[in-house]
């Protein structure tokens, strides 16, 4: 109740303070963990999400990820940033938790995936490659595509099949496919 009642700016500092804010940020309030983690800085908030439970990130990339009824990939990309910040763990719990298309939109915002398909193919100049299959190209700039492919790191180590549904989701689905499903899950 106290974080709660206290000005959103304050509340990092107050949090801070407690001996231990694993056990508090939990029972924050799902849409007062997003506004809390706004008005630190998304930036700034990965010590915050480190504590936050799934459904608070669900409903966080929810509320402040939107633009009317379409996903708004700059402000997701903040979330993934953010949660990067709070540990591979989170990340990973993260794009495990969060809706597969909104997940396949952020990758291909940031990236283009190619399949090799022969022992002759040679990969573009710049292309990433985890396991020699899937090379990606990076879209926003090499800080994205580093996030990108920090995430497909953890996500490849940890849980396989949903790497190979996301690498095969960014060559394969459509943004419009995408953000239909994404918007009949958020809806739904």
């Amino acid at each position: 109740a106290l974080v709660c009642e206290a000005p959103h700016a304050q509340r990092a500092d107050l949090l801070e303070l407690m001996e231990r804010p694993e056990e508090v940020v939990p029972l924050l309030p799902d849409a007062e963990l997003c506004f809390t983690a706004k008005a630190i800085g998304l930036a700034d908030a990965g010590p915050l999400l480190q504590h936050a439970s799934l459904d608070q990130i669900r409903t966080a990339v929810d509320l402040d990820a939107w633009r009317g009824l379409a996903p708004d990939r700059a402000g997701l990309a903040a979330w993934l940033e953010a949660l990067a910040e709070a540990g591979d763990d989170k990340l990973l719990e993260a794009l495990r938790g969060l809706d597969r298309e909104l997940v396949v939109l952020w990758l291909r915002d940031a990236a283009e995936v190619r399949l090799k398909l022969s022992d002759d193919w040679d990969p573009p100049d710049g292309a990433m490659t985890l396991e020699g299959q899937y090379f990606l190209l990076s879209r926003r700039g090499d800080e994205h595509l580093e996030l990108v492919m920090r995430a497909l790191c953890i996500v490849f180590q940890a849980d396989p099949p949903l790497y190979f549904q996301l690498v095969q989701g960014a060559i394969h689905e459509s943004d419009a496919d995408c953000e239909e499903y994404a918007l009949r899950w958020r809806t739904g």
